[in-house]
């Protein structure tokens, strides 16, 4: 059996020099070249619905169902009673639309027609914003992980309205296609806007992009151009739980195929059978490069990989991901045992 661990050596230039090695496991070949990429400076991380796994709702029926119970809650309460120029507004409202979609595709009489009468732009705001806020505690690898990564000349992109990534400060943050509203969670007047949202006709301003497919507009905002800029200078991209939209971001999809340094390297990290969809859907845009290029396929989990991270390097008394470069074998255990 081939030698299964080489450990990585800091030159004084800041490169990492790893010796040579074959590893049986091509699980553990691959997470090698991936390790190596966050100990090198210039790593780009992209964090989509995959990231955010057991924190918010991911797919499009758990957001429809989270939001047919909330409806119902409201539904129960006074209903606002709009103008003409009113009902334009909602019919026009990007939250009205998205949540009445979502609502129309789930089974028959899972909803009603009084429900999307009484879905004003205020309560839909309200309403995704309840469920795209965290349900639950952040485990704490989801923040800690970017404690141990290289993060000279990095940044994160975050396709996510959750907002998990705030909890680290060592990496730009990006958000393309935005965040929640940030007037709902203030202590002060976050209360009295959410009332007003809730019972009458008022409108919470927000600065998102809905999961509905990307316009010509969307390459407009600022976000999206400082995305555009991390992805012209960055060495290594690591997708985590990302697929652009399952096709609904085609803007962003292109783009990064126009705009990736020449000379990146890319990982798809996400979980079987998807990870290897992935990796073809982002090897197609990526397409001519030379004939040594590949999208390595990452198949684990991002939160127990994490975990398992930070757990080798604790054991090791380490705090840089490069010391766990060469005990690939230990990471791969700890993740699978969580």
């Amino acid at each position: 059996m081939a030698r299964g661990k080489s450990g990585a050596i800091r030159q004084s230039d800041g490169a990492i020099l790893v010796g040579p090695v074959v590893l049986p496991d091509r699980r553990l070949q691959n997470l090698r070249e991936l390790l190596i990429d966050l100990s090198r400076p210039g790593v780009c991380i992209v964090l989509g619905a995959g990231a955010s796994h057991s924190v918010v709702p991911i797919s499009p029926r758990e957001i429809a169902e989270i939001a047919l119970e909330k409806f119902r809650a409201l539904a129960r309460g006074s209903v606002p009673t709009l103008s003409r120029r009113q009902e334009a507004l909602m019919a026009s409202c990007p939250e009205v639309r998205y949540l009445t979609q979502l609502l129309q595709e789930m089974p028959p009489n899972a909803w009603d027609r009084y429900l999307v009468d009484s879905m004003t732009p205020g309560r839909a705001t309200v309403v995704l914003n309840d469920i795209f806020t965290p349900q639950t505690e952040v485990p704490p690898a989801l923040s800690e992980i970017y404690g141990v990564i290289e993060n000279a000349n990095g940044a994160l992109i975050s396709f996510n309205y959750d907002g998990i990534d705030q909890g680290q400060s060592r990496f730009p943050v990006i958000h393309p296609h935005g965040l929640r509203p940030s007037l709902l969670p203030d202590p002060l007047p976050g209360p009295e806007v959410r009332k007003a949202a809730l019972f009458s006709t008022e409108i919470v301003p927000t600065d998102w992009h809905l999961p509905l497919p990307e316009k010509e507009g969307t390459r407009l905002r600022l976000e999206y151009r400082r995305m555009l800029e991390a992805w012209k200078q960055a060495r290594a991209v690591v997708f985590v739980g990302y697929g652009f939209g399952g096709g609904m971001d085609a803007f962003s999809y292109e783009d990064f195929g126009r705009f990736l340094h020449s000379k990146a390297r890319v990982h798809v990290l996400c979980p079987r059978p998807d990870n290897a969809d992935l990796r073809k859907q982002i090897g197609f845009v990526l397409r001519g490069r030379n004939s040594g290029f590949c999208v390595f396929g990452q198949p684990f989990r991002w939160k127990a990989l994490a975990e398992a991270i930070l757990l080798t390097l604790q054991r090791n008394r380490a705090v840089h991901v490069r010391a766990a470069i060469g005990r690939e074998g230990e990471i791969a255990l700890a993740h699978d045992q969580r």
